[in-house]
């Protein structure tokens, strides 16, 4: 008995025109069978896709779907990621100073002439290393110390968008920092390692500048005694009101856990 499916695409075809013809002069599968050397159930196939198409040409198959990162060439890759590294949306003609997955869209577009999905773009600034990964849920309702409101309700309140900020570190030499809206919205920059704070400041002034309103950060990238110096030296961002979370590994953690009030703080940046 001959398998159909391994001969040639013009071979299969052939053959299944002949059982057609003999089965149509004997009216029998069995004889249509045993005269071609194959199965009876091939048979009944063949008569069901010509008696549904009427046609005996095989069927295409799907293949394997394009890996969503094999849009663009390798070299191409390289091209964009040294971009986002080195230059802000406002440098190569976008509107802007902070990189986000829309930003990332019109910048393939404008630089490759190819228009990508938002779920292959993040998939793709993901497999580069430079998109953050998801948050832990309800950070948004962690509560406000002193008080009985969460994070999301003291922002509803005060009339400032929440944001978690947070930063990755990729070499000795380089950072991205980042900001994730209540909404899902994300907005990175990179910058030089150092100096650390100065990036921060900067980072957090377009932030705000993007947002068009007051902004509420929640943060443990920023420790208390960080915190405290910043807040010191008078150098509190207009509009922009920090909760951090405190890091019991930092050193300066216990140190400086009495002496600094994150509350008082909060409420000392709302009244400006």
């Amino acid at each position: 008995m001959t398998d159909a499916r391994s001969l040639p695409k013009q071979e299969q075809l052939r053959l299944r025109n002949e059982a057609m013809v003999i089965l149509r002069k004997t009216n029998n599968f069995s004889v249509t069978a045993r005269e071609l050397g194959v199965s009876r159930a091939a048979v009944y196939k063949w008569r069901d896709q010509y008696a549904k198409t009427r046609s005996l040409s095989q069927k295409s198959r799907g293949g394997k779907r394009p890996h969503p990162f094999e849009v663009l060439s390798k070299e191409q890759s390289q091209e964009l990621r040294q971009l986002i590294f080195t230059k802000s949306p406002s440098d190569v003609g976008l509107k802007g100073q902070l990189w986000s997955w829309k930003t990332v869209s019109s910048l393939i577009e404008q630089q490759f002439t190819k228009r990508l999905k938002r779920n292959r773009i993040i998939n793709y600034l993901r497999k580069m290393d430079i998109f953050p990964t998801v948050p832990e849920k309800g950070w948004r309702y962690r509560y406000v110390r002193d008080t009985n409101e969460s994070l999301d309700a003291h922002a509803k309140r005060t009339g400032r968008q929440l944001y978690l900020f947070g930063k990755i570190y990729r070499s000795s030499e380089r950072m991205i920092l980042y900001s994730i809206s209540r909404d899902g919205h994300v907005y990175f920059k990179t910058y030089p390692s150092e100096p650390f704070v100065e990036q921060v400041k900067a980072f957090l002034t377009l932030l705000q500048k993007n947002a068009h309103k007051r902004i509420l950060i929640y943060t443990s990238a920023l420790n208390v005694y960080m915190l405290r110096e910043w807040r010191k030296n008078g150098d509190s961002l207009e509009k922009i009101c920090i909760w951090g979370e405190p890091q019991r590994h930092d050193r300066n953690y216990w140190r400086y856990r009495r002496k600094f009030n994150l509350s008082l703080f909060i409420h000392e940046q709302k009244s400006k």
